[in-house]
């Protein structure tokens, strides 16, 4: 790096650089005026046979006119050929089409083999070879001993400039060397490329192989080659350009100092990018000037890495000068300063500044001083009048927003940073202020009002900005939520997030305010004005946020959650007050914040949520809530369906989903609400709850229309259904746990887990059977499989009460079982019959085959005596009256 000594040196060795990038911007007004002209005459010359052959010259030479008719006939209309006549072909176009036809090639064939190792790789590897060349005559030389130190740098920077010189030798030859079609493999370039190279390693060879040059002026050295080969891309194009610009990035890191200057590194910095930019510029090479600035961003980073404390002024000073310097060629010069015209957004352009504030915040972050209130000033004074000043990179000021409420709510709140902000305290030695009366007070009191002064400037120039420009939905965004944001940030760090009455009213009378203008912007502005309705909705919305804060500092207990969760609703009422598109979208995001605050803390109010079943605080956290979303989906839907109403229905099913599970495992165990499920009633609730939901959706009017209630039916349904065979028959099933059901034989844990559920899915296939016949058999399936299961377990249970786990299985329980199970197949059946549901006589074949299975596999085994016999009877004589039935059904279905 450099230092302070030699200052001036770097000054005027670097001035190169700034004053080509001036000379550039100069001429390039010209170059402008120049191309218009030429558009002019070609968009006159476009129906001539020669128009195609018109050819413009580089800058700094001049183009010849072509001689041709008079502009009369360029009006004369165009003639079609005779049939069976071929069209004529201006002479340079036949040329071309018999010359590809002679050789076989197609007319529209780009970029063969032959082209491509032939022409282009040839050169590459030819510039590659010279450059290593050089390298290896001089390698050669060290290793034979021919030459000294001195004298192998001497031949290194000869064998360079020759290849420069004959780089432009070629180059002033024309069309001997520089082939048209080939730019990215022209002969002069490429010479021109490996001199450059030899050059950038033969100084920096004298530097650290040999010790010939000083840091200092290895430094300048490589800086001025980069520099020059940028200049140099003026004449020989852009290969010449990208070497530079990546050759300048490298010197810092190729040159090293025990005292590295902050001053120093700024300065070149801003030099090559400003070349850099003078070149691209003059060129129209974007990319070259996109290159430039983000080397400004990386040099701004590696300027945090290098500057002392005491050099951090500089640091700050460079990220003004930045900004300066790519506002002007990103922006100032590219697009018009009119406030009131709307333009399109410059992607690009916001991009490149937004990296330059978020510097800016890494500055703000880094410092605690009057420093940082002069930044976060700047922060919101700079890009809120760009914005407003030139409208197509307004999207800088959200991201100003969010880069000025980071930088105020990192700000560092020390003792010493605030001493002489609290007044009185620097004259008092020796005495911790910490403990003196009132000093902690004043000091949080002072950073509340430092962030008032920074929240009036955004809400200032954010608002009058919405009046006066085509910027106005994100000046009004700036100006609405940088104050509501410093509130928030400012309760948080002096009252702690307590109860505030001050703040509370603070944020009242704000989203008064913000009410107030919003029925001003509707008065003033005039209807149909870009943007006009997305300024009223944005300051609609902050004025609901701005009521949403203040009722979470005044309240407790969950308040916050809820009144996140209530913003939807709020929002979707002033949407039919007001029916402005941009509040649909904004009606969804309090969901994402009600989701963010239940991840941070799903218990939401602590420990004590009350013993109390569902009148306890998760029916206020989560009931309340997902009312709210429900609400707000049915205000949404009185207008229209479109996508935003569908994700609110989305969030409405989640958020009722989630309340009616947490309140029910609340009933089931208080104190185990958000532990893992491992009891059989929480797995049988779980099920229950997305079989009944999903039933419930099923039977909504609005389903039928809403894609999205129609799909959560199908999922809800599908995960019930493998939870109920893969918890109620496995993981949870009391058969193979042990668990305890209760001393009922009726009445207990089984009839809910296994009847009752199985009803909800027996019932969920017969609402689906018209639509979803796959889905409605599985429905089927899982509800028979349910039941089935309640009747085996209840027999089991009325054998085994004390657990079903435990004690071997008599006759009269095995024949009981086939009683049982005949009966239900029997019931099944008679159900199927007298509905016609052909699903539900299907899962009384499949009960029937269990028992014929069960009798001639277990039965046979296992009974003795009378009850085999009567097993094998009674199965037989129900088997043939089943027989009989299907016999009648079948020929009166003939």
């Amino acid at each position: 790096m450099i230092d302070y000594l030699i200052l001036p040196l770097v000054a005027i060795v670097l001035l190169g650089g700034p004053i080509l990038g001036i000379v550039a911007f100069f001429r390039m007004r010209g170059l402008q005026r120049r191309i218009e002209a030429l558009e002019v005459e070609l968009a006159g010359q476009a129906t001539g046979p020669w128009a195609a052959s018109a050819e413009i010259g580089e800058p700094g030479q001049k183009t010849e006119e072509a001689e041709g008719p008079p502009d009369e006939a360029l009006e004369s209309p165009d003639v079609e050929p005779a049939e069976g006549e071929e069209p004529e072909l201006p002479e340079a176009a036949a040329v071309e089409t018999g010359d590809r036809a002679r050789s076989g090639e197609p007319a529209a064939t780009k970029g063969n083999l032959e082209e491509t190792v032939g022409a282009r790789w040839a050169v590459w590897v030819g510039g590659l070879a010279l450059a290593l060349g050089g390298v290896f005559l001089v390698r050669y030389t060290i290793e034979q001993g021919l030459l000294g130190p001195a004298a192998r740098i001497l031949l290194g920077a000869l064998f360079s400039l020759t290849l420069v010189a004959l780089g432009e030798w070629t180059r002033r030859r024309g069309a001997a060397f520089s082939v048209g079609g080939f730019d990215s493999a022209n002969v002069p370039s490429v010479l021109t490329a490996a001199g450059t190279l030899g050059g950038f390693a033969t100084i920096y060879a004298a530097y650290q192989l040999y010790g010939f040059l000083g840091p200092v002026a290895a430094f300048l050295g490589l800086g001025f080659v980069a520099v020059a080969t940028m200049a140099a891309a003026l004449l020989h194009g852009p290969l010449l350009a990208a070497l530079g610009i990546v050759s300048s990035f490298l010197v810092p890191f190729l040159v090293s100092s025990d005292e590295p200057s902050a001053v120093g590194l700024a300065a070149y910095a801003v030099a090559v990018s400003v070349a850099a930019f003078g070149v691209g510029r003059l060129r129209l090479w974007r990319w070259l000037a996109v290159i430039a600035a983000l080397g400004l961003v990386f040099f701004g980073l590696l300027l945090f890495a290098v500057a002392s404390p005491a050099e951090r002024p500089v640091v700050g000073i460079y990220i003004l000068v930045a900004w300066a310097v790519q506002f002007y060629v990103f922006v100032a010069s590219l697009h018009p300063r009119s406030a009131a015209e709307p333009v399109p957004n410059d992607r690009v352009a916001v991009t490149l500044l937004a990296l330059l504030l978020l510097l800016a915040l890494i500055f703000a972050l880094n410092e605690s001083d009057a420093a940082t209130i002069a930044g976060l000033a700047l922060l919101v004074l700079v890009p809120f009048w760009s914005a407003h000043e030139w409208p197509a990179i307004r999207l800088v000021v959200p991201v100003s927003a969010c880069v000025v409420v980071l930088g105020y709510a990192g700000w560092d709140l020390t003792m010493d940073t605030w001493r002489p902000l609290a007044g009185g305290m620097d004259t008092l030695q020796g005495v911790d202020p910490a403990v003196l009366p009132g000093y902690q007070q004043r000091m949080l009191s002072a950073y509340g009002i430092l962030g008032l002064g920074i929240a009036l400037l955004a809400g200032v120039f954010g608002f009058v900005g919405a009046t006066r420009s085509a910027s106005r939905v994100p000046l009004a965004f700036g100006g609405a939520f940088v104050p509501l944001a410093i509130l928030g940030v400012s309760y948080g760090r002096t009252d702690f997030l307590d109860i505030s009455l001050r703040y509370g009213i603070t944020a009242f009378v704000l989203g008064t305010a913000y009410f107030s203008l919003a029925s001003l912007f509707e008065r003033r502005l005039p209807e149909g004005l870009p943007g006009r309705d997305g300024t009223v909705a944005t300051c609609l919305v902050a004025a609901i946020s701005a009521l949403t804060l203040g009722l979470c500092m005044v309240l407790e207990r969950g308040a916050l959650t809820v009144a996140l969760a209530l913003m939807a609703p709020a929002t979707a009422l002033v949407y039919r007050w007001r029916p402005l598109p941009a509040l649909r979208v904004l009606a969804l995001v309090p969901a994402l914040l009600w989701a963010a605050r239940i991840g941070w803390d799903p218990a939401i109010v602590g420990d004590d949520l009350g013993s109390t079943p569902v009148f306890n605080w998760l029916t206020y956290g989560y009931g309340v809530p997902a009312a709210g979303f429900v609400l707000t989906a049915y205000l949404l839907g009185q207008q229209k369906r479109d996508r935003w109403l569908e994700l609110s229905e989305g969030i409405a099913v989640v958020s009722v989903t989630a309340a009616l599970a947490l309140i029910g495992l609340h009933a089931i165990a208080p104190h185990q609400v958000f532990t893992p499920v491992d009891t059989l009633s929480e797995a049988a609730l779980l099920v229950f709850l997305s079989g009944g939901v999903a039933l419930g959706l099923l039977r909504l009017r609005t389903t039928s229309e809403s894609r999205t209630l129609a799909t959560a039916a199908t999922v809800l349904g599908i995960i019930g259904m493998a939870a109920a065979l893969a918890g109620l028959l496995g993981l949870f099933n009391p058969l193979l746990t042990g668990e305890r059901i209760g001393s009922n034989v009726l009445f207990n844990k089984l009839l809910f887990a296994y009847l009752l559920t199985g009803l909800v899915y027996a019932t969920l296939g017969f609402l689906s059977a018209g639509t979803r016949q796959v889905y409605s058999r599985a429905a089927y399936s899982v509800g028979g499989v349910l039941v089935f299961a309640w009747v085996t377990l209840t027999i089991r249970h009325w054998f085994h009460p004390a657990a079903l786990d435990s004690g071997a299985t008599s006759d009269a329980e095995l024949y009981t079982y086939s009683a049982a199970w005949l009966a239900m197949g029997i019931a099944t059946l008679a159900v199927g019959m007298v509905s016609g549901i052909r699903a539900v006589r299907l899962v009384s074949g499949v009960i029937i085959v269990l028992v014929v299975a069960k009798v001639f596999i277990v039965d046979m085994s296992s009974l003795t005596g009378a009850l085999r016999a009567l097993s094998f009877i009674g199965l037989g004589a129900v088997l043939v009256a089943i027989g009989l039935v299907y016999q009648r059904l079948l020929a009166r279905q003939l």
